[in-house]
């Protein structure tokens, strides 16, 4: 099992973190490899698009958990298993955001885990950047909207 982990710290409350990772549909507007999500009953959804260059597409099982995070776990697809688990907590200055991607790769490319290691970490700090830039975007406009009322 190969995992990746990164984490960034977004400068808005943990509610509007949540808020924004809550919505399932946002994973095409950060995740690079999702272009195509659509939800299904029992917390389920098919997800689509391109892995590598390499169409793929697979059935995920999505949990909410206590702190505002969610897990996904990969019921259907093209590998034996695939979980994303984001974790949020609140810390001084706004909400720490915590992501693990743990990928079980087939025999075939195992011997190649070692370069695809790298760039999937790049791949999940770019998607940490956006989550982190669109949040901050929706904690923005609930200030505002609390100002304005």
């Amino acid at each position: 099992m190969m995992t990746i982990r990164r984490r960034v710290l977004v400068s808005a409350s943990r509610d509007s973190v949540r808020s924004y990772l809550g919505d399932l549909g946002e994973l095409v507007r950060y995740e690079s490899k999702v272009s195509v999500v659509e939800p299904e009953s029992c917390g389920q959804a098919h997800l689509s698009g391109r892995f590598f260059g390499l169409p793929w597409n697979a059935r995920f099982r999505f949990e909410r958990a206590g702190d505002g995070g969610w897990r996904g776990v990969m019921i259907s697809g093209p590998l034996r298993r695939m979980e994303t688990t984001v974790s949020l907590r609140a810390v001084s200055g706004g909400t720490l955001v915590e992501r693990a991607d743990a990928y079980d790769l087939p025999w075939l490319l195992k011997p190649l885990s070692a370069a695809l290691k790298p760039a999937l970490g790049r791949a999940l700090e770019a998607a940490l950047g956006l989550v982190k830039e669109r949040a901050e975007a929706l904690h923005r406009r609930r200030q505002l909207q609390e100002l304005d009322a």
